[in-house]
């Protein structure tokens, strides 16, 4: 029960190792989902590219509601009041990533000790390793979890990508956190994980056509106890904060991105003189205002 069900939850949900991860955000993500309503339990798997099924629409609905987006601006710099590349706004949202948000944070006093804060977060890694074999390959299920039979089994979840998104044949290994996979060589990392889906399957594979591994180092902040997590307010005049590191229930997840999202946009709003509130789209709908970074 012990590793098959809470490990194995915790290294999903919160991307770290359960003897590091904190009790209570594991606590919180249990309460929000399996302690919550029926709807909240469903595992809902992915029918395309994650690029087309979140950024490339959030962009659409932005452009569908008034708003811009600007490719190939890098921000080196944010300035009080605010300023973003000379230009200024009624308010910005910092939505980067924790370990890139010190960087742009560390040159204002007012935001000097936020950047502290961040700069001490540690970080986990995610590896994707995708095995081409012939068409005919499938898993029984469109995700599937691997039982781990020996040290040398280093495998976590597979998905059929045949299954969700029509490429026959191809299947995509997703490894959570610091392990003992990323002793391994991209070539020995592959042969074992195919090796664990055929003791898994209980029958014979044919030799992989192609493979692929994407490691990323700092996919998620390391999700420990006590791990200090700022709100959407900063002291830096009209700059606000946003990120799943923003979101102090919940692990480093789109979830808990999306929550900050809301947070700071709310909190915005509740900030701008009367008669400055617009909204689009229904009363659930994100606050915006005419002029935003």
């Amino acid at each position: 029960m012990r590793s098959h069900l809470w490990e194995a939850l915790c290294l999903a949900a919160l991307n770290t190792p359960p003897a590091n991860a904190s009790a209570q955000i594991f606590a919180n993500t249990l309460r929000d989902s399996l302690g919550s309503g029926r709807a909240a339990t469903d595992l809902l798997l992915p029918a395309t590219d994650l690029d087309r099924l979140l950024p490339t629409a959030a962009a659409a609905f932005i452009r569908r509601h008034g708003g811009e987006i600007r490719h190939g601006c890098r921000i080196r710099r944010i300035e009080a009041g605010p300023r973003v590349l000379g230009e200024a706004f009624d308010c910005a949202v910092l939505a980067v990533g924790a370990q890139h948000a010190p960087a742009l944070l560390a040159g204002h006093p007012a935001t000097s000790a936020l950047a502290q804060t961040l700069a001490g977060y540690r970080f986990e890694p995610i590896a994707t390793v995708y095995l081409g074999f012939p068409p005919q390959i499938s898993l029984p299920l469109p995700m599937l979890g691997l039982a781990s039979r020996s040290p040398t089994d280093v495998g976590q979840w597979v998905f059929d990508r045949g299954a969700l998104c029509g490429t026959a044949g191809l299947l995509a290994f997703v490894l959570s956190a610091h392990g003992p996979w990323e002793e391994l060589d991209n070539a020995t990392l592959a042969a074992r994980l195919a090796e664990q889906l055929a003791v898994t399957l209980r029958r014979r594979l044919p030799p992989v056509l192609w493979q692929q591994v994407i490691r990323e180092q700092r996919a998620t902040f390391s999700c420990r106890p006590g791990l200090p997590r700022p709100g959407a307010h900063t002291e830096l005049s009209g700059w606000w904060l946003a990120g799943d590191h923003a979101c102090a229930e919940y692990p480093a997840t789109l979830e808990a991105a999306v929550r900050s999202g809301v947070a700071a946009a709310r909190a915005i709003t509740a900030s701008l003189p009367a008669g400055r509130h617009a909204f689009a789209g229904d009363a659930s709908s994100v606050p915006r205002s005419p002029r935003r970074a």
